[in-house]
């Protein structure tokens, strides 16, 4: 979920489609103008299966025109320590399955 304010707020669905140390990738029917404030609400799988939370809030940077919506990217500007710690271990788990797939150790 992805909520900006223009006057209000309103919310629109996204499909997070990229994650990084510094923000993420979306997918939306929506149109997202750049250099738009966001408040961010997504969930990453943790090591024991289950699901964790983590709320950000972030700039959008890019946008590009998709067949019936848009890809944005959005850089991470406010995130609590807590939810940072998450999201650096989910990558870093992410990066070792990647070279692990390639065949080469951590």
């Amino acid at each position: 979920m992805v909520a900006y304010d223009m006057e209000r707020e309103q919310y629109i669905q996204a499909h997070g489609c990229d994650i990084s140390r510094g923000g993420m990738a979306f997918e939306s029917e929506e149109y997202v103008d750049p250099l738009l404030s966001v408040w961010l609400s997504f969930s990453i799988p943790e090591p024991d299966g289950t699901w964790r939370r983590l709320e950000a809030e972030g700039a959008v940077v890019n946008v590009s025109d998709l067949s019936g919506g848009c890809r944005f990217g959005v850089a991470y500007t406010r995130m609590t320590p807590e939810d940072r710690v998450a999201l650096e271990a989910f990558i870093d788990r992410l990066e070792a399955e990647a070279l692990e797939v390639e065949g080469r150790a951590p």
